[in-house]
């Protein structure tokens, strides 16, 4: 099952549901719209092929692979949440702007993912290149891009 599609404001929908048992409630901390929170929550189920939270009219309950995957997520947002500090304690070290590459097939995320980036790392630029695996992981150990 690949995953890599997901985003981590996938995750922090999961986490939001798991959390509060209320879509209603889960869309406020995620400052979305109800519908729009339900909507992702069935597409992320869809893509992963399993029902994450049993709903009825009053409630919402994680099923037991809700329950693990909103463990998981948060940790993984613990640990995402911790980068721009990281980053923040080597500034020095940081370049003018922020050299990131993407392949091809995962461009079409780029607008969802550079939002919370742009929000990360304000002020610094951020230019993006696109291309294969092998030249964006040759270009990343060369040092011509940061990230990849």
């Amino acid at each position: 099952m690949n995953v890599s599609w997901l985003t981590l404001r996938d995750l922090e929908y999961v986490v939001a549901v798991a959390k509060h048992e209320h879509f209603g409630h889960a869309a406020k901390e995620c400052n979305v719209s109800q519908p729009t929170l339900s909507t992702q929550i069935k597409k992320i189920e869809g893509y992963l092929g399993t029902l994450l939270f049993d709903r009825n009219n009053r409630r919402v309950v994680a099923t037991k692979s809700g329950k693990k995957m909103a463990e998981q997520a948060a940790v993984i947002l613990d640990e995402a949440r911790k980068i721009p500090a990281l980053l923040g304690q080597e500034s020095s070290s940081l370049q003018e702007s922020i050299k990131l590459g993407v392949i091809y097939s995962a461009a079409s995320f780029i607008p969802y993912a550079l939002s919370d980036l742009l929000k990360a790392f304000r002020g610094i630029p951020i230019s993006l290149r696109e291309g294969t695996t092998e030249e964006l992981v040759r270009e990343l150990k060369s040092g011509a891009l940061d990230a990849v």
